[in-house]
């Protein structure tokens, strides 16, 4: 199960068959040691705006201190601004995958990994994802004089 926690929404879950009949996208990336395998996912944009984030002319102003948690089963998180997620701010998306090579991903990917086609790191390749969080970062700190 995937649990996605909009802003100011209710959460929604949605389970692995629910993703999969989803529109699909994919693409060949290479893994840290060099070996490239074909993923398939959701673009998580499209996952936000199926969870009513509004994304494009939207953001701006306070919609910039905005950001995305991916947190996995082993508490392994990453953050993304929410800019960086939006298909205006960026040419390459960002997956939620459940295939690998045709298959399902192996037990230690998935059932779902978050695939960063463009990161020169893997990083932010989230195994064994469980939520996706949207929150916003809080009152600015005081400045120092």
């Amino acid at each position: 199960l995937l649990t996605i926690v909009p802003l100011e929404a209710a959460p929604i879950t949605m389970t692995l068959s629910a993703l999969t009949a989803t529109p699909s996208t994919k693409f060949f990336v290479s893994d840290d040691a060099g070996v490239t395998a074909e993923y398939a996912g959701v673009q998580l944009s499209d996952l936000l705006v199926a969870a009513d984030v509004q994304l494009g002319k939207s953001i701006r102003n306070k919609r910039l201190a905005e950001y995305v948690l991916v947190s996995a089963a082993d508490d392994y998180r990453v953050v993304f601004s929410l800019a960086e997620l939006d298909p205006m701010f960026r040419h390459k998306p960002i997956l939620l995958c459940y295939s690998k090579n045709g298959g399902p991903l192996p037990g230690n990917e998935g059932p779902l990994r978050l695939v960063v086609a463009d990161g020169q790191r893997h990083a932010r390749w989230v195994r064994q994802v469980t939520s996706i969080q949207i929150l916003r970062v809080g009152k600015p700190m005081p400045s120092n004089r």
